[in-house]
């Protein structure tokens, strides 16, 4: 089994790693922090697992729009499944699209405070 890390955080030769081909016919394994919602697209993903949340701090409720995208990760390029660690009716409950990050909790603010630093 090849276990590669996909996050914000990681080098680009780190995350690279994740686009090569596994060892010799072993699984590779992909522990990502919302790789459906970058414009990284690992081939060959035929499972997902969404636990439904994003990754930020608190952590917050995905909206429908983030969880099927999250979906159709699975099997972008071959026949692949999609699994949701909630509930359907806790699906129902999730807000329709995603709210930018510039609009959640004080990230306007943040923005203004790091360019005002760098004046």
């Amino acid at each position: 089994m090849a276990v590669c890390l996909v996050h914000d955080n990681l080098s680009a030769k780190l995350t690279g790693n994740v686009l090569e081909p596994a060892p010799g016919g072993a699984r590779k394994v992909v522990l990502a922090t919302d790789v459906a919602e970058t414009a990284v697209l690992v081939p060959g993903i035929t499972y997902v697992v969404d636990p439904g949340v994003l990754s930020e701090d608190p952590l917050e409720r995905v909206s429908k729009e983030a969880a099927n995208r999250r979906a159709a990760v699975a099997g972008a390029g071959c026949p692949g499944h999609g699994h949701r660690l909630y509930m359907e009716d806790e699906y129902a409950g999730f807000d329709e699209h995603t709210v930018p990050h510039i609009r959640r909790d004080g990230a306007l603010f943040k923005l203004a405070f790091m360019l005002k630093r760098r004046c």
